[in-house]
């Protein structure tokens, strides 16, 4: 049976949206080690790879799932924050005073 947790993969759960009542489908785990293999240190081309798909309940085969994916460069530590957004202007407006003269 696939259902049970798998170290070090990618568990993808395909679900079918319905009016009554949504439906898991099937699901795939690719192992991580399969996505990274030859991972040079810089980006590289589109990857094209098929999975089966298995019934949750019974781990049969329900079908193939067709990826695609590309890994970029290798990323150390963490993205810098964005920049604080100015204030936003305010819509209320001051009291107008009048001038005695």
């Amino acid at each position: 049976m696939m259902s049970g947790v798998v170290p070090s993969s990618l568990h993808v759960l395909l679900r079918a949206e319905r009016a009554l009542r949504d439906r898991d489908v099937g699901e795939v785990h690719i192992p991580l080690s399969e996505l990274l293999s030859g991972a040079p240190d810089g980006p590289v081309p589109a990857k094209f790879v098929a999975y089966q798909v298995r019934k949750i309940s019974s781990g049969k085969p329900q079908g193939v799932l067709n990826l695609s994916y590309k890994l970029g460069e290798v990323a150390n530590g963490y993205a810098p924050a964005p920049p604080p957004s100015p204030p936003t202007p305010s819509l209320h407006r001051p009291p107008r005073t009048r001038l005695l003269q």
